[in-house]
């Protein structure tokens, strides 16, 4: 998986459901999900909360609409000013994420999961202010 290919930055946005619907742009652009997988993306926040904000200032956007997805894939949004995600949540970037199958998703998270352990690569992708610098710590 490649995690540099659709990589965002933007100033900021109104609310976090539109952060949603940017950093999944890619991906229906890619027709790799489908709009119905981003609405229940949105749809899971409104019924669970914010589960998949992990850390402080990430979050990272997923359902469970298996059939959404044509092709496992993921997107990056990083924001320059962080959007409030419900119970307060405070989020700078996202990492959406789509996978076709139980298995292939356990794969993204575990994959995904060795990057977010890593504090400095953390810290310097939270603090990267274009696309290039974002891609080239995921590159390295």
């Amino acid at each position: 998986m490649e995690l540099s290919k659709h990589v965002n930055v933007i100033e900021q946005v109104t609310d976090w459901q539109e952060a949603i619907r940017l950093v999944a742009s890619p991906l229906l652009q890619a027709k790799s999900i489908s709009p119905k997988y981003v609405e229940g993306m949105i749809e899971s926040v409104h019924e669970n909360g914010s589960y998949f904000v992990l850390l402080d200032g990430l979050a990272m956007p997923h359902c469970a609409l298996l059939d959404e997805v044509y092709e496992t894939c993921t997107s990056i949004l990083k924001l320059n000013h962080p959007v409030e995600f419900p119970q307060g949540k405070q989020v700078k970037f996202l990492i959406c994420i789509g996978a076709k199958s139980g298995p292939e998703h356990m794969d993204l998270i575990s994959s995904l999961c060795e990057l977010l352990m890593d504090e400095k690569l953390m810290s310097d992708l939270f603090n990267a202010k274009d696309v290039q610098t974002i891609q080239g710590l995921l590159h390295a």
